[in-house]
């Protein structure tokens, strides 16, 4: 209990409005800051990535404790449905990725604490922010209508309108963009990479299940061909799985290129977040379940690898623990 609420109050503390900051700082509200640091290094920023991977946290908790508000200090719906409203504003302003009629800004990687564009030089687009947005929104509107709640902030009014003005145009960039190159999610390499790939797929699987509750055929028949496509991309065309090596290839084309292994953390993070652990059909439906033999190979030669890799790991009789880091040619790692 006491571990869990260390936790809760270290992700509510940087969520604008719940925590430590709220808008005389200059944090909108709904805002999920990266870090309170500002300096050396200065992660005050709300990364669309990061941002919704947080609040997915708070839904699993909602989700685990069958949406008793009881259960923490504040009702977390409030923080949840904050993000939301936050995510709609976020998705117009333009920005140096583009804008909202085109679909392009939709893959800005991150803006400034007070909604605005962060206009410096960055790694973008980042492809997997729609859809990392759409799985947490999702599943949160599918928790609500299992419990017979209702959205109670006064900007969303509705699932359909949450549904129609936000992931529906996030949906809109998936089925536009998911062939097209974009940065990984450590903001390096500009490729085709199977974290984004995976991510945008339970993105369209969702995006399926809630256009046919909104009865928007027309659409539900696009992303099922869209989800067709890029199931078919990822098992047989983009090289994320090789005959040559018994793990998955994060970046298939640095691998081509000679320019690293494929080895990567973000294909277990993959596996994980494009797979709900309650879902059945997800394993069937989405490659590279966490069950799959070749999810498992990838995790074994991680930690080989960074066995060699590692200092730490060259003097086991020296450290009490272990962890695994990103991947060996990492600007994150040398």
């Amino acid at each position: 209990m006491f571990q869990r609420n260390v936790a809760f109050d270290g992700i509510l503390n940087n969520i604008g409005g719940f925590g430590k900051f709220d808008e005389h700082d200059g944090v909108t509200t709904g805002t999920v800051l990266a870090s309170p640091s500002r300096h050396n290094p200065n992660y005050f920023f709300q990364w669309t990535r990061d941002s919704a991977l947080t609040i997915k946290t708070l839904v699993d908790f909602l989700e685990d404790h069958k949406f008793d508000l009881s259960k923490y200090r504040i009702d977390l719906s409030t923080v949840v449905e904050a993000y939301i409203y936050n995510a709609y504003n976020l998705q117009r302003v333009p920005n140096p990725a583009g804008d909202f009629e085109s679909l392009e800004g939709l893959g800005e990687a991150k803006f400034m604490p007070d909604g605005k564009p962060f206009e410096a030089v960055w790694g973008r687009p980042q492809r997997d922010g729609p859809g990392l947005r759409v799985i947490t929104i999702s599943k949160y509107l599918n928790l609500l209508k299992e419990h017979d709640k209702v959205l109670l902030h006064p900007g969303l009014h509705n699932e359909t309108f949450v549904y129609e003005e936000i992931l529906k145009p996030d949906l809109e960039y998936i089925i536009k963009n998911w062939k097209q190159p974009g940065f990984d999610l450590w903001e390096e390499v500009n490729s085709i990479h199977l974290f984004t790939s995976l991510t945008q797929l339970k993105a369209l699987k969702m995006g399926l299940e809630i256009s046919k509750r909104n009865n928007d055929n027309e659409f539900h028949h696009v992303l099922t061909k869209s989800f067709n496509a890029l199931r078919f991309f990822i098992l047989a065309e983009s090289g994320y799985k090789s005959h040559s090596v018994p793990y998955l290839l994060e970046s298939p084309e640095l691998v081509l290129r000679g320019e690293r292994s494929g080895l990567d953390i973000a294909s277990i993070l993959a596996s994980l977040q494009a797979h709900d652990i309650t879902s059945e059909s997800d394993s069937l439906d989405i490659p590279f379940p966490v069950e799959d033999s070749v999810v498992f190979n990838t995790l074994i030669a991680m930690i080989n690898d960074m066995k060699t890799f590692t200092t730490a790991m060259a003097h086991p009789k020296a450290i009490h623990g272990s962890s695994l880091l990103q991947l060996p040619l990492s600007s994150f790692t040398n």
